[in-house]
């Protein structure tokens, strides 16, 4: 028998038991063990890719995908006229311009590029590459300064932005650690960002806990069913056999 086409040993059993085993009915019961192993697996797939970041590409991954193709790539964003700014380090050349377009269309899916006029964008001058700037947040990340509660890349200031509870206090600080990592200091901005207890400060996300129950409730539910159903076809099978 092919692998794929194996029935539950049980149903196989009472198939057997009273003859049947070449029924109609076994082939129903066959046809709907694969489909309930089918949802099984989509449920764990869609699992999977909610809990574990390494299965869903997030912006950051385009972005970076991006950025290997084009390095002269720094970003992008809508203005508050509503005009899709894009930003380059080298704007002059139309041919890499042109191919930073192909590579967007490429890299974003159509939902994204719903929202992304590329034949229509506003081009803008960066101070330095998207993957510059992202270098140095994987350095704070990797390294972080204390005190320092949010890290991000301005796409509209092209810089790094830091926040701290008081900047009138901790820039200096955290100017001089800036220093100590090779950041330099001009690709900075020291802004406030408060104000932050040592709680919410420290809280985890726990957003993947949630995703992961609800996932694992809709499992076990698929497995309820499936067992209903695969008991239903084996009553089915011994009524037909006993009439």
């Amino acid at each position: 028998m092919n692998p794929s086409q194996r029935v539950d040993p049980d149903v196989m059993a009472t198939a057997r038991a009273t003859g049947t085993s070449n029924s109609g009915e076994v082939k129903a019961m066959r046809t709907h063990s694969v489909g309930w192993s089918i949802v099984g697996l989509a449920i764990i797939t869609v699992a999977i890719g909610l809990v574990s970041p390494s299965y869903a590409q997030t912006v950051e991954d385009k972005y970076r995908e991006v950025a290997k193709r084009v390095p002269e790539f720094a970003g992008f964003y809508t203005d508050s006229e509503g005009n899709f700014v894009v930003l380059m380090t080298d704007v002059t050349d139309p041919v890499k311009v042109d191919e930073l377009k192909d590579v967007m269309r490429e890299t974003f899916s159509a939902a994204d590029l719903s929202s992304m006029p590329l034949d229509d964008m506003t081009l803008r001058q960066a101070d330095y590459a998207w993957i510059e700037l992202q270098g140095y947040l994987e350095v704070l990340r990797g390294n972080p300064i204390e005190g320092n509660y949010f890290r991000s890349i301005s796409k509209q200031t092209n810089r790094l932005v830091l926040g701290v509870e008081d900047p009138s206090v901790e820039s200096d600080r955290v100017l001089a650690e800036l220093d100590e990592r090779g950041i330099p200091r001009e690709v900075v901005t020291i802004a406030k960002f408060g104000p932050v207890t040592p709680e919410s400060a420290a809280r985890p996300d726990t957003s993947w806990v949630v995703l992961g129950a609800a996932c694992l409730l809709l499992a076990l539910v698929a497995g309820v069913v499936a067992k209903q159903s695969r008991s239903r076809a084996i009553r089915k099978v011994r009524r037909e056999v006993a009439a």
